[in-house]
């Protein structure tokens, strides 16, 4: 009898059934790469980053990752896991991972560049920058010599500003000081004003004293009173 669809039967045999084809569980991480036959049965695979556990690919794993100091030769498909290769001479690999594959040194032939560590296997070599031309004697005294004298310019205008402002203020302190120094007329009184009295006195002498007399007015002391 011939299969039915479903099945299918790959050789001769005295079997009284066909088989079944095979189920790709999509829960398993499966998929049908290829549709079975009445001759042939269905062939699955993995999904992305996964491979088949076993030759019949009922299961799938994670592929697996070369660990530092190897570096990825083939990577993993649906149905084979990564396989890896050791890194030679000249190149390395840090770096546990499915996919990198091993790096090559870095070169420290550019200008400028030396080499203070070789690399290995897992590590790559280590370069120092260093300098092709050193600083001249001459030009080292002009790089210092420039701050210095752009500092003792600065001071300097600094100070004659300084200078400028305290002598204005200085000379504005002395005219004020001579305002207020200034004696003050007293209120009401004028500087042609003479403080003369209306009635002035006049002094003659009486046998030799002295005898007060106002103008307007005779008036004398006897010798007799004055004794």
């Amino acid at each position: 009898m011939p299969c039915q669809e479903g099945e299918f039967q790959s050789s001769w045999n005295h079997d009284k059934y066909c088989h079944q084809h095979k189920y790709c569980d999509p829960n398993l991480h499966l998929q049908i790469q290829k549709e079975g036959s009445l001759e042939k049965d269905t062939i699955c695979i993995c999904t992305g980053g996964l491979h088949c556990s076993s030759p019949e690919c009922e299961s799938c794993s994670i592929h697996s990752p070369c660990q530092p100091g190897f570096g990825v030769y083939q990577t993993g498909t649906g149905t084979t896991d990564t396989i890896c290769e050791p890194c030679k001479k000249g190149f390395y690999s840090n770096v546990s991972s499915a996919f990198e594959q091993c790096l090559p040194w870095s070169s420290c032939e550019a200008p400028g560049l030396m080499k203070i560590q070789e690399g290995t296997d897992k590590t790559d070599v280590l370069c120092q920058l260093v300098y092709q031309n050193p600083v001249s004697p001459d030009r080292i005294s002009l790089l210092v010599l420039i701050p210095i004298t752009v500092g003792i310019v600065f001071a300097v205008i600094t100070l004659f500003y300084w200078k400028g402002l305290c002598f204005k203020e200085l000379k504005k302190n002395k005219v004020l000081q001579l305002v207020e120094t200034e004696p003050q007329e007293p209120p009401g009184k004028h500087p042609q004003e003479n403080d003369e009295d209306p009635f002035p006195v006049q002094e003659t002498l009486l046998r030799g004293q002295p005898v007060t007399q106002e103008d307007g007015k005779e008036s004398r002391i006897s010798e007799q009173e004055g004794q």
